[in-house]
């Protein structure tokens, strides 16, 4: 089995600003792995959380970088990584979901594990693994999504089962109980896709209409209100989507044709309308009438057919623009070739390109970029030994 394996080579910085969210020094060696040069097979998953950020390899192998403070990137330690490290035990993988300080991935027949932080890692317990553990009572999965604190999982015949932290009921039982083992979503059977985010999550559904749950103090549910709900409610005026995307207090959803649509908090401009006004309801993004695909933190990133555009909170760099303000409409992603998948953290994007390379830009206070440093870049870099 082919391995994800690090590098460390000399980086040339584009721009630097900044420092890191955490202020503690790491344990152990962040750039360990030498100047090994060998790399896996081609990249064919992603995921990205606020500190850290995981890839996943044609031959079902993974790999992590950022912090790992809870153990969230699967190596068998707590020490902060700069570079990818290998999951340990993971060999049948095919997609990862991050949440803040904890990780999971699906696995080839179907089955989830986890790893990171306790309480939300779906074992029946509330401790803390470093590596893979599995989800108890979980079977034919067909995809996976994770929040700061929760996570989420479609099975084949499109119910949904969450768990983790539920404070906000992101975990769409009707509760407000933390679940350390899977529970169905009430009401929900016919999810073809899902996605969550800080402390909501949402489901398009076979009908065509889209629901949410969970926090909603900044309207992110959009059904027009700012009422927290711990079952699904749909999304006014949303009917046909091709992909919905929560981010940390909005929701953007892709709509037939490339028309972007997105609601909730818009203090940075991550509407994209050209203004900072919040909105409880789905609304235009400005000049964007054909994107491809999503991607949504504390800012928000779309996908074209020639470049990648981004637009919100600027001050890591996440536009990619080499500017460090924030953007109301969309502006373009510098230095990037014909991008196949697009993933957003917090306040970095990673896309993965078709010659096979991922880059990375925006926050990298944690080395979630994965370049072996800490420093911030406002327009992408090539993440190492991917």
């Amino acid at each position: 089995m082919t391995r994800i394996l690090q590098i460390a080579n000399a980086v040339v910085m584009i721009a630097t600003v900044g420092c890191g969210e955490n202020a503690d020094a790491p344990t152990g060696d962040p750039t360990r792995g030498g100047d090994a040069s060998a790399v896996g097979a081609p990249i064919v998953a992603m995921a990205a959380s606020e500190l850290h950020t995981c890839a996943v390899d044609d031959d079902g192998a993974a790999a992590c970088w950022g912090a790992n403070g809870e153990g969230q990137l699967g190596d068998g330690t707590t020490d902060e990584a700069w570079l990818p490290v290998p999951v340990m035990g993971l060999q049948d993988a095919v997609q990862v979901a991050v949440g803040r300080f904890h990780s999971c991935a699906l696995r080839a027949e179907g089955g989830v594990v986890c790893w990171g932080a306790g309480g939300r890692l779906g074992d029946g317990t509330s401790e803390r693994r470093v590596v893979p553990v599995s989800v108890v009572r979980l079977d034919s999965v067909v995809e996976i999504t994770a929040g700061d604190f929760h996570t989420c999982a479609r099975r084949t015949g499109g119910d949904v089962r969450c768990w983790g932290g539920n404070e906000d009921g992101q975990v769409g039982d009707g509760t407000t109980d933390d679940r350390f083992q899977p529970v169905a979503v009430i009401g929900l059977t016919d999810a073809v896709q899902i996605d969550a985010s800080e402390a909501h999550s949402c489901a398009r559904r076979a009908t065509d209409g889209v629901v949410c749950w969970g926090i909603n103090a900044f309207g992110q549910l959009g059904d027009g209100t700012s009422e927290g709900r711990s079952t699904p409610v749909a999304v006014d005026g949303l009917d046909t989507v091709d992909q919905i995307a929560p981010g940390h207090n909005h929701t953007c959803a892709l709509a037939p044709g490339g028309e972007v649509l997105c609601w909730g908090g818009n203090a940075e401009g991550q509407l994209g309308d050209g203004s900072l006004t919040p909105r409880p309801r789905p609304g235009p993004v400005a000049t964007l009438p054909d994107a491809a695909r999503l991607a949504i933190g504390h800012h928000s990133c779309a996908r074209r057919s020639q470049e990648v555009v981004c637009w919100g909170q600027g001050q890591s760099g996440e536009l990619g623009n080499g500017d460090t303000v924030n953007q109301a409409t969309p502006v373009s992603v510098q230095g990037l070739g014909a991008v196949v998948d697009l993933v957003a953290g917090g306040h970095h994007n990673c896309a993965r390109l078709s010659t096979g390379n991922v880059l990375c830009w925006g926050n990298n206070g944690n080395g979630q970029l994965g370049v072996g440093t800490t420093e911030n870049h406002t327009a992408p870099v090539r993440v190492l030994g991917l």
